[in-house]
């Protein structure tokens, strides 16, 4: 879907339907977080979100990055020291929880905090 098409969507956010744990929405896929800071997000940012969200609808796991994270490095930044990375698209961030213990995954139905304080992810 292009940006254009989801900004003239963006009234409809408050019509989601949250999947049973709260997690993302089953009507446009976006994670609680994503729902909560689309606005903060520049252009660049959302059509990453786009993305993302297509490789959900179709449950396109080749989109799922090798090895043990849930993203994959794509070039580190000497000048800023920072990290460009590309997100797993079925990894999503609860913005209800703490930073470390708020990942979780809509493919694996996996989440970060657990009841006994540990995290699973």
């Amino acid at each position: 879907m292009l940006l254009k098409e989801i900004q003239q969507k963006e009234d409809n956010f408050s019509h989601c339907h949250l999947d049973d744990n709260d997690l993302y929405c089953k009507s446009c896929y976006k994670t609680l977080g994503e729902i909560a800071h689309w606005n903060e997000y520049t252009d660049e940012y959302k059509n990453d979100v786009l993305e993302r969200i297509e490789a959900r609808k179709n449950r396109d796991t080749t989109k799922v990055p090798k090895g043990v994270y849930c993203y994959e490095p794509i070039f580190y930044d000497k000048e800023t020291g920072s990290l460009k990375i590309k997100l797993c698209p079925f990894w999503g961030c609860h913005p209800n929880k703490e930073q470390q213990d708020n990942g979780f995954c809509i493919l694996t139905n996996t989440v970060d905090w657990g009841e006994d304080g540990y995290g699973l992810l």
